[in-house]
């Protein structure tokens, strides 16, 4: 895989999970506890699971980018 091709593939996947974490603190603030129990589980398995299936594929191919990807989120709280 081409590196541009694997930056982007893992700034998407970062951007995926990231969103899908976010979704538990908005669940917790907005829904009810049953409601917030019910996707809780669920979606932080999917969250955790991009990193390990898509984030670690990449990194494991272009150790450099996950230097990069640490460097910017200790920099900016993001990747760039």
């Amino acid at each position: 895989m081409d590196k541009k091709i694997a930056k982007h593939v893992a700034s998407v996947s970062f951007e995926a999970s990231k969103n899908l974490g976010s979704l538990i603190s908005f669940l917790k603030r907005h829904c009810s506890q049953e409601d917030y129990e019910k996707f809780r589980d669920p979606i932080a398995t999917i969250s955790a699971s991009i990193g390990l299936d898509i984030l670690n594929v990449v990194f494991s191919d272009f150790p450099d980018l996950e230097k990069e990807f640490d460097d910017d989120i200790k920099k900016y709280g993001k990747i760039l």
